[in-house]
């Protein structure tokens, strides 16, 4: 499948390369880049419930990044 055979194993040397993160934005980040990787690979094989599922994980992280940033925004910290 050439470059988009490979965008599985990009995404996730990525994310595993980033899991020690301490920013959980930039964290969120690297997962929807990872995402985005997933999401083309598997509509190029027509795998549209795959595509559905990434799709509906990058916006739960925007979700969460947006929730992240409202806190700190106003001073809550964990």
């Amino acid at each position: 499948m050439g470059f988009i055979g490979w965008l599985p194993v990009i995404g996730v040397a990525i994310y595993t390369w980033c899991l020690d993160l301490k920013d959980e934005v930039k964290l969120k980040l690297v997962m929807i880049t990872g995402q985005i990787m997933w999401v083309v690979y598997d509509f190029t094989l027509m795998n549209y419930v795959a595509s559905a599922f990434d799709m509906l994980t990058m916006g739960s992280n925007v979700i969460g990044i947006w929730l992240i940033l409202r806190d700190r925004r106003r001073g809550i910290k964990e």
